[in-house]
Protein backbone atom coordinates (compact mmCIF):
# COMPACT_ATOMS: atom_id res chain seq x y z
CA UNK A 1 0.00 0.00 0.00
CA UNK A 2 2.73 1.96 1.06
CA UNK A 3 4.16 1.69 -2.82
CA UNK A 4 0.95 2.93 -4.22
CA UNK A 5 1.04 5.82 -1.93
CA UNK A 6 4.26 6.22 -3.10
CA UNK A 7 3.45 6.22 -6.88
CA UNK A 8 0.83 8.61 -6.67
CA UNK A 9 2.55 11.10 -5.08
CA UNK A 10 5.76 10.78 -7.63
CA UNK A 11 3.10 11.06 -10.75
CA UNK A 12 1.85 14.08 -8.68
CA UNK A 13 4.94 15.82 -8.27
CA UNK A 14 5.77 15.56 -12.13
CA UNK A 15 2.46 16.92 -13.22
CA UNK A 16 1.21 13.22 -13.97
CA UNK A 17 -2.09 11.55 -12.85
CA UNK A 18 -2.94 8.04 -12.49
CA UNK A 19 -5.05 6.43 -15.40
CA UNK A 20 -7.89 4.24 -14.76
CA UNK A 21 -6.41 1.29 -16.23
CA UNK A 22 -2.93 1.65 -13.53
CA UNK A 23 -5.50 2.18 -10.94
CA UNK A 24 -7.30 -0.92 -11.49
CA UNK A 25 -4.65 -3.34 -11.87
CA UNK A 26 -3.60 -1.59 -8.28
CA UNK A 27 -7.10 -2.70 -6.66
CA UNK A 28 -7.18 -5.87 -8.22
CA UNK A 29 -3.91 -6.59 -7.09
CA UNK A 30 -5.12 -5.61 -3.46
CA UNK A 31 -8.02 -7.59 -3.53
CA UNK A 32 -6.51 -9.99 -4.67
CA UNK A 33 -4.19 -10.72 -1.47
CA UNK A 34 -7.05 -9.60 0.78
CA UNK A 35 -6.18 -6.67 1.46
CA UNK A 36 -9.18 -5.14 1.12
CA UNK A 37 -9.04 -1.92 3.53
CA UNK A 38 -5.93 -0.89 1.99
CA UNK A 39 -8.05 -1.00 -1.39
CA UNK A 40 -10.50 0.90 -0.16
CA UNK A 41 -8.29 3.88 1.30
CA UNK A 42 -6.64 3.65 -2.41
CA UNK A 43 -10.07 4.61 -4.38
CA UNK A 44 -10.40 7.32 -1.76
CA UNK A 45 -7.50 8.40 -1.99
CA UNK A 46 -7.40 8.28 -5.77
CA UNK A 47 -11.04 10.33 -5.47
CA UNK A 48 -9.96 13.28 -3.60
CA UNK A 49 -6.66 13.46 -5.71
CA UNK A 50 -8.88 14.34 -8.56
CA UNK A 51 -7.69 10.68 -10.54
CA UNK A 52 -10.37 9.37 -12.63
CA UNK A 53 -12.35 6.72 -11.25
CA UNK A 54 -14.47 4.45 -13.01
CA UNK A 55 -17.38 1.46 -12.55
CA UNK A 56 -14.72 -1.12 -12.91
CA UNK A 57 -12.65 0.74 -10.09
CA UNK A 58 -15.64 0.63 -7.80
CA UNK A 59 -16.58 -3.18 -8.86
CA UNK A 60 -13.62 -4.31 -8.71
CA UNK A 61 -13.58 -3.82 -4.89
CA UNK A 62 -17.39 -4.93 -4.98
CA UNK A 63 -16.24 -8.23 -5.93
CA UNK A 64 -13.57 -8.58 -3.30
CA UNK A 65 -16.01 -7.52 -0.47
CA UNK A 66 -18.09 -10.32 -1.94
CA UNK A 67 -14.81 -12.63 -2.67
CA UNK A 68 -14.39 -12.44 1.24
CA UNK A 69 -17.93 -11.98 2.43
CA UNK A 70 -17.67 -8.62 3.46
CA UNK A 71 -21.38 -8.00 1.73
CA UNK A 72 -22.61 -5.03 3.88
CA UNK A 73 -19.31 -3.25 3.04
CA UNK A 74 -19.86 -4.07 -0.80
CA UNK A 75 -23.61 -2.70 -0.24
CA UNK A 76 -22.31 0.17 0.96
CA UNK A 77 -19.58 0.91 -1.86
CA UNK A 78 -22.25 0.09 -4.06
CA UNK A 79 -24.55 3.15 -2.75
CA UNK A 80 -21.30 5.48 -2.81
CA UNK A 81 -20.59 4.48 -6.90
CA UNK A 82 -24.25 5.70 -7.44
CA UNK A 83 -24.07 8.96 -5.27
CA UNK A 84 -20.81 9.47 -7.48
CA UNK A 85 -22.89 9.28 -10.15
CA UNK A 86 -21.16 6.45 -11.68
CA UNK A 87 -23.58 4.26 -13.45
CA UNK A 88 -22.38 0.59 -13.09
CA UNK A 89 -21.79 -1.69 -16.10
CA UNK A 90 -24.36 -5.18 -16.78
CA UNK A 91 -21.09 -6.70 -15.45
CA UNK A 92 -20.81 -4.79 -12.20
CA UNK A 93 -24.56 -5.89 -11.69
CA UNK A 94 -24.41 -9.25 -12.55
CA UNK A 95 -21.06 -9.30 -9.85
CA UNK A 96 -23.66 -7.66 -7.17
CA UNK A 97 -26.58 -10.15 -8.21
CA UNK A 98 -23.92 -13.09 -8.01
CA UNK A 99 -22.28 -12.05 -4.60
CA UNK A 100 -25.61 -11.59 -2.94
CA UNK A 101 -26.86 -14.52 -3.62
CA UNK A 102 -23.66 -16.73 -2.69
CA UNK A 103 -24.12 -14.86 0.76
CA UNK A 104 -27.95 -15.96 0.72
CA UNK A 105 -29.42 -12.61 -0.05
CA UNK A 106 -31.50 -13.35 -2.61
CA UNK A 107 -34.05 -11.30 -2.10
CA UNK A 108 -31.67 -8.22 -2.49
CA UNK A 109 -30.40 -9.67 -5.77
CA UNK A 110 -33.91 -9.44 -7.58
CA UNK A 111 -34.24 -5.97 -6.21
CA UNK A 112 -30.51 -5.19 -8.32
CA UNK A 113 -32.34 -7.21 -10.98
CA UNK A 114 -35.29 -4.92 -10.90
CA UNK A 115 -33.40 -1.76 -10.57
CA UNK A 116 -30.92 -3.21 -13.52
CA UNK A 117 -34.61 -3.96 -15.45
CA UNK A 118 -35.71 -0.19 -14.80
CA UNK A 119 -32.39 1.39 -15.94
CA UNK A 120 -31.28 2.45 -18.80
CA UNK A 121 -28.89 -0.98 -18.53
CA UNK A 122 -32.58 -2.64 -19.43
CA UNK A 123 -32.07 -3.54 -22.87
CA UNK A 124 -28.38 -5.25 -21.99
CA UNK A 125 -29.67 -7.66 -19.39
CA UNK A 126 -28.85 -11.22 -20.52
CA UNK A 127 -29.37 -14.68 -19.65
CA UNK A 128 -26.59 -14.91 -16.88
CA UNK A 129 -28.88 -11.81 -14.45
CA UNK A 130 -31.82 -14.23 -14.55
CA UNK A 131 -29.92 -17.99 -14.30
CA UNK A 132 -27.66 -16.63 -11.11
CA UNK A 133 -30.70 -15.88 -9.07
CA UNK A 134 -33.11 -18.96 -10.29
CA UNK A 135 -30.07 -21.08 -9.27
CA UNK A 136 -30.36 -19.33 -5.82
CA UNK A 137 -33.78 -19.83 -5.65
CA UNK A 138 -33.75 -23.51 -6.86
CA UNK A 139 -30.86 -24.10 -3.54
CA UNK A 140 -33.43 -22.28 -1.68
CA UNK A 141 -36.67 -24.37 -3.15
CA UNK A 142 -38.31 -21.89 -3.85
CA UNK A 143 -39.64 -23.00 -7.13
CA UNK A 144 -42.50 -20.96 -7.75
CA UNK A 145 -40.31 -17.49 -7.59
CA UNK A 146 -37.94 -19.81 -10.03
CA UNK A 147 -40.49 -20.69 -12.64
CA UNK A 148 -41.88 -16.79 -12.55
CA UNK A 149 -38.37 -15.84 -13.76
CA UNK A 150 -38.63 -18.52 -16.37
CA UNK A 151 -41.38 -17.42 -17.53
CA UNK A 152 -40.10 -13.76 -17.56
CA UNK A 153 -36.51 -15.29 -19.51
CA UNK A 154 -38.85 -16.76 -22.09
CA UNK A 155 -41.04 -13.40 -22.49
CA UNK A 156 -37.70 -11.46 -22.61
CA UNK A 157 -36.26 -13.65 -25.26
CA UNK A 158 -33.33 -14.44 -23.00
CA UNK A 159 -33.30 -17.93 -23.09
CA UNK A 160 -33.63 -20.27 -20.73
CA UNK A 161 -30.01 -21.79 -22.21
CA UNK A 162 -28.74 -25.06 -20.60
CA UNK A 163 -27.57 -23.64 -18.05
CA UNK A 164 -31.29 -22.47 -16.62
CA UNK A 165 -32.22 -26.25 -17.23
CA UNK A 166 -29.45 -27.54 -15.35
CA UNK A 167 -30.22 -25.46 -12.36
CA UNK A 168 -34.02 -26.08 -12.04
CA UNK A 169 -33.72 -30.14 -12.83
CA UNK A 170 -30.71 -30.09 -10.25
CA UNK A 171 -32.44 -27.90 -7.78
CA UNK A 172 -35.86 -30.33 -8.27
CA UNK A 173 -33.95 -33.77 -7.90
CA UNK A 174 -32.15 -32.01 -4.77
CA UNK A 175 -35.06 -31.33 -3.24
CA UNK A 176 -36.88 -35.15 -3.79
CA UNK A 177 -39.11 -33.60 -5.92
CA UNK A 178 -38.40 -36.43 -8.76
CA UNK A 179 -41.92 -36.46 -10.37
CA UNK A 180 -41.75 -33.01 -10.91
CA UNK A 181 -38.30 -32.89 -11.96
CA UNK A 182 -39.39 -35.22 -14.84
CA UNK A 183 -42.75 -33.01 -15.50
CA UNK A 184 -40.16 -30.37 -16.29
CA UNK A 185 -37.89 -32.25 -18.47
CA UNK A 186 -41.19 -33.63 -20.03
CA UNK A 187 -42.94 -29.87 -20.93
CA UNK A 188 -38.81 -29.00 -22.66
CA UNK A 189 -39.28 -32.30 -24.97
CA UNK A 190 -43.09 -31.09 -25.74
CA UNK A 191 -41.70 -27.70 -27.09
CA UNK A 192 -40.23 -29.15 -30.20
CA UNK A 193 -37.54 -29.76 -32.19
CA UNK A 194 -35.68 -26.36 -31.28
CA UNK A 195 -34.87 -27.32 -27.30
CA UNK A 196 -33.53 -30.72 -28.46
CA UNK A 197 -30.95 -29.00 -30.88
CA UNK A 198 -30.03 -26.83 -28.33
CA UNK A 199 -29.36 -29.23 -25.90
CA UNK A 200 -27.47 -30.72 -29.29
CA UNK A 201 -25.27 -27.63 -29.18
CA UNK A 202 -24.65 -27.26 -25.29
CA UNK A 203 -23.12 -30.74 -25.86
CA UNK A 204 -20.86 -30.15 -28.93
CA UNK A 205 -19.89 -26.30 -26.44
CA UNK A 206 -18.92 -28.46 -23.35
CA UNK A 207 -16.91 -30.82 -25.78
CA UNK A 208 -15.09 -27.73 -26.69
CA UNK A 209 -14.60 -25.58 -23.56
CA UNK A 210 -15.66 -27.16 -20.36
CA UNK A 211 -14.41 -30.54 -18.72
CA UNK A 212 -10.97 -29.88 -20.00
CA UNK A 213 -10.12 -27.02 -18.26
CA UNK A 214 -9.82 -28.38 -14.71
CA UNK A 215 -9.32 -32.11 -13.29
CA UNK A 216 -12.90 -32.70 -12.20
CA UNK A 217 -13.72 -35.34 -8.50
CA UNK A 218 -13.24 -38.46 -9.18
CA UNK A 219 -16.92 -39.06 -7.80
CA UNK A 220 -18.29 -36.75 -10.45
CA UNK A 221 -16.24 -39.19 -12.95
CA UNK A 222 -17.62 -42.35 -11.25
CA UNK A 223 -21.42 -41.12 -11.09
CA UNK A 224 -21.23 -39.29 -14.67
CA UNK A 225 -19.85 -42.81 -15.96
CA UNK A 226 -22.98 -44.90 -14.23
CA UNK A 227 -25.32 -42.24 -15.03
CA UNK A 228 -24.31 -42.34 -18.88
CA UNK A 229 -24.57 -45.82 -19.07
CA UNK A 230 -27.77 -46.24 -18.17
CA UNK A 231 -28.68 -44.02 -20.02
CA UNK A 232 -27.33 -45.33 -23.02
CA UNK A 233 -29.18 -48.70 -21.65
CA UNK A 234 -32.52 -46.74 -21.81
CA UNK A 235 -32.84 -46.85 -18.16
CA UNK A 236 -33.37 -43.50 -17.44
CA UNK A 237 -35.66 -44.05 -14.23
CA UNK A 238 -32.35 -45.87 -12.77
CA UNK A 239 -30.67 -42.62 -14.46
CA UNK A 240 -32.46 -40.50 -12.21
CA UNK A 241 -31.95 -42.45 -8.88
CA UNK A 242 -28.55 -42.00 -9.64
CA UNK A 243 -28.32 -38.40 -10.20
CA UNK A 244 -31.03 -38.10 -6.97
CA UNK A 245 -28.32 -39.82 -5.09
CA UNK A 246 -24.86 -37.05 -6.28
CA UNK A 247 -26.85 -34.60 -5.26
CA UNK A 248 -27.94 -35.69 -2.35
CA UNK A 249 -24.25 -35.87 -1.79
CA UNK A 250 -23.63 -32.53 -3.35
CA UNK A 251 -21.37 -34.36 -6.23
CA UNK A 252 -21.20 -31.97 -9.28
CA UNK A 253 -21.35 -33.93 -12.51
CA UNK A 254 -19.87 -33.26 -15.36
CA UNK A 255 -22.00 -31.33 -17.64
CA UNK A 256 -22.08 -33.35 -20.49
CA UNK A 257 -23.68 -36.36 -18.34
CA UNK A 258 -26.45 -33.25 -17.25
CA UNK A 259 -27.00 -32.74 -20.80
CA UNK A 260 -27.13 -36.25 -21.65
CA UNK A 261 -29.64 -37.53 -18.73
CA UNK A 262 -31.85 -34.44 -20.10
CA UNK A 263 -31.63 -35.88 -23.86
CA UNK A 264 -32.46 -39.03 -23.18
CA UNK A 265 -35.52 -38.10 -20.89
CA UNK A 266 -36.48 -35.98 -23.81
CA UNK A 267 -36.25 -39.17 -26.14
CA UNK A 268 -38.12 -41.06 -23.60
CA UNK A 269 -41.04 -38.86 -23.56
CA UNK A 270 -40.99 -38.76 -27.27
CA UNK A 271 -41.20 -42.30 -27.98
CA UNK A 272 -43.92 -42.85 -25.00
CA UNK A 273 -45.76 -40.39 -27.08
CA UNK A 274 -45.43 -42.03 -30.45
CA UNK A 275 -46.46 -45.37 -28.72
CA UNK A 276 -49.89 -43.86 -27.23
CA UNK A 277 -50.70 -42.18 -30.37
CA UNK A 278 -50.33 -45.70 -32.17
CA UNK A 279 -52.46 -47.36 -29.77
Amino acid sequence: MDEAFQLMDEMGKKGLKMDSVTLNTMLHALCRERKLDEAHDLLCSAHRRGYFVDEVSYGTLIMGYFKHEKASQALRLWDEMKEKGIIPSIITYNSMIAGLCQMGKTYQAIDKLDELLESGLGKDVDAVSYNTIILALCKEQRFGEAFDLLAEMEEKKLGPDYYTYNAILSGLTDAGRMKDAEEFISKIAEKGKSEYQFLELGKRQDARTGEISQEPHPDAIAYSNKINELCSQGRYKDAMKIFHESTQKNTVLLKSTYLNLMDGLIKRRKSTSKAHRLT
